[in-house]
Formats: structure tokens, sequence, C-alpha cells
């Protein structure tokens, strides 16, 4: 009967020192790796108006209070490819559903996309650093709540690294280090 067995041989211990190599050169000199940590980063605060969700906790957005709402019925801003005009009569105005009424879903910060188009991402590399966030003055207030409770918090940001923010990022590392050992060893056998 043959035994199965799991054999760790120089070979390995090579491959190892240069994973290990390879993960230095990532640590010293990670701008790859901060390049695709902003872009993590940009998906999450993507996510975040995407789905009207909290990046932190997965929980939904406050919805919007309901004079934001009836501002936005009275035609007082445009929105959406309706227009004012459907959009105040709540009824469609051409195509094969003309005539029949439709109910708006009201996106939550995204009314004209101000915010939401305003995240950049900033990279450091003395020390070794990326930031994302918006230069608009409004963004703190909704992000942390309004000092004086009349915006609700609605998190386009995580806190921190949450668990899953880790993963992501962990994956995008040990993808980084893969490419480069493979292409140190491209052609070897």
């Amino acid at each position: 009967m043959a035994q199965t067995a799991f054999i760790i041989d120089q070979s390995d211990l090579v491959r190892y020192r240069a994973v290990m190599k390879q993960f230095k050169k990532n640590v010293m000199a990670p701008k790859e790796f901060l390049m695709a940590a902003g872009e993590i980063l940009m998906t999450e605060v993507d996510q975040a108006f995407k789905m009207e969700r909290d990046p932190q906790t997965g929980l939904p957005w406050k919805d919007l209070a309901e004079s934001t709402k009836a501002g936005r019925t009275k035609g007082s801003r445009k929105v959406g490819a309706f227009g004012r005009h459907a959009f105040g009569r709540g009824v469609f105005t051409g195509g094969k559903n003309k005539g029949k009424s439709w109910s708006q879903t009201y996106k939550i910060l995204q009314d004209r996309g101000r915010l939401r188009g305003s995240f950049v991402r900033a990279y450091s590399m003395v020390p070794p650093a990326v930031a994302v966030g918006s230069h608009l003055p409004y963004a703190p207030a909704h992000q942390e709540e309004s000092k004086d409770g009349t915006l609700p918090q609605r998190r386009m940001l995580p806190e921190e690294l949450n668990p899953r923010i880790r993963a992501k990022l962990m994956r995008a590392l040990i993808a980084q280090i893969r490419a480069g050992v493979v292409g140190q060893y491209m052609g070897r056998a």
C-alpha cells in the first residue's frame, strides 16, 4: 500500500526565500501595493454609493427626509433622465410606457453627483501611505453626522480596516508577490 506524503525539499526552500525577498521588496518599496490599496478603497466608496450602505457595518443609509423628497417631486431640481416635467407629474411622457404612472426612487447623497465624484486618492512614498477622501466641505457632515443633528450619518468611507477590506488588501499583496516571483522564475523549471 502506498503512503501519501507531503515533502518540503531544497527547491521549496529556494522558492520560499524568493517569496520572502519579494515580500520584503514590496514592503520596503510599496508603490504598487499602495496603488492597489487605493483602488480597493475607491471601490469601497463606489460600492457605498451604489448600494447606499455603510462600508463599515453594511447597514443601509438612513432614508432621505420627506422634505428633501418633496423638494425633488415639485421639480425644483432636475432628477434623472425624465427631467422636471415628467418627474413633477409622476407619469411617463414617451415610449411604450407613455401615460403610465411611476414612482421615483431617490438616490441618497447623489442628487447631482458632486459628492460621489469628489472622492480622490493621494499617495505618499515618505512615509508610505495612501489616502482616499473628498475635498467638499459638507462631506465630513455626512460621514460623521452633522453637529446640529440635521444630517444623519451616512458613511461613505470605512472608519477602519474591517476584516473584509483587510482580506482584499492581503489578496492584492499576495497577487503582487506572486506576479513578482513568477516573473523571476519564468523559463526555469
